[in-house]
């Protein structure tokens, strides 16, 4: 049966295989959108087998994979699939393959409103101890509970503190890294958060552009430039530090659902932090 609805990245194990399986689909439905046309559309209208020559294995270097990105009219998500499964395929070497990997869209987090029950149900999964074990729960659950690519958690040990110190956070390979010995001037940081939140009620700020980093041995390790979103870690007592949530390599768009459960869940576990801190 012919299908009646456009091909999707995500729908194909090679972007190459989604690229032919597009035009198909596309030609079938009008007989004029040739490989020919394709061409054109991208801006290299005297090199009309350009489609056929990436289909067969050329390098999609990164301009013509924004003019892809237009041409296919994807939405976000998609298009977030579609550039991430060019780098995985083109990278060069394993390690870099590995960068990439996470973020196949097979690994999309939960959506919707079944958030907000994840984010309960990884907050009675917690089982607090001493402070380093209650952050380092919090920060793979913010991970592997919510969805998050990357997190990491900054604390204000005293409320008169002029730096946060850091806890654990998550390194390149998207495993948890010892980022304890890492110190940050407050008013880069949880100053910035509760600024925000005096100005618009929300516990938690986006920066765009902002360095996606972790920590390593007390110095900080950029990875890349994305956005960056702060959640405030608060009690009616005092302010305990900002959770960081960021995309990492996946090149995915904030999500509003996400959030809004993100905030939640901060101000769940603000209390086990100021009981251990």
């Amino acid at each position: 049966m012919t299908r009646s609805i456009s091909p999707r990245p995500g729908e194909f194990e090679s972007f190459r295989t989604y690229l032919a399986a597009w035009q198909a689909f596309r030609q079938r439905r009008d007989p004029a959108f040739t490989r020919s046309e394709v061409a054109r559309r991208l801006g290299v209208p005297n090199s009309r087998g350009f489609l056929g020559e990436i289909i067969d294995g050329r390098k999609l270097t990164d301009s013509f994979i924004d003019r892809f990105v237009e041409v296919l009219e994807l939405g976000p998500e998609d298009a977030r699939a579609f550039r991430v499964r060019v780098r995985y395929e083109q990278a060069e070497s394993e390690a870099e393959r590995s960068l990439f990997r996470p973020h196949l869209p097979s690994t999309n987090p939960p959506i919707g409103s079944s958030l907000v029950k994840t984010a309960l149900d990884a907050f009675l999964a917690i089982a607090p101890s001493d402070l380093d074990d209650t952050c380092r729960q919090i920060v793979e659950s913010t991970r592997t509970a919510l969805g998050h690519v990357r997190a990491g958690l900054l604390l204000l040990r005293h409320p008169q503190d002029a730096e946060m110190v850091g806890t654990w956070g998550t390194d390149h390979h998207l495993n948890t890294t010892d980022e304890r010995s890492y110190r940050i001037n407050r008013l880069e940081t949880i100053d910035r958060v509760l600024e925000h939140f005096e100005k618009t009620g929300k516990p938690w700020q986006l920066r765009r552009p902002a360095s996606i980093m972790y920590a390593e041995g007390g110095e900080k390790v950029t990875v890349s430039h994305a956005w960056v979103e702060g959640h405030l870690l608060s009690t009616p007592r005092r302010h305990l530090g900002v959770l960081y949530v960021d995309p990492g390599l996946s090149l995915r768009e904030p999500d509003p659902v996400l959030q809004e459960a993100t905030s939640l869940w901060a101000k769940l576990v603000s209390p086990l932090v100021e009981r251990v801190i």
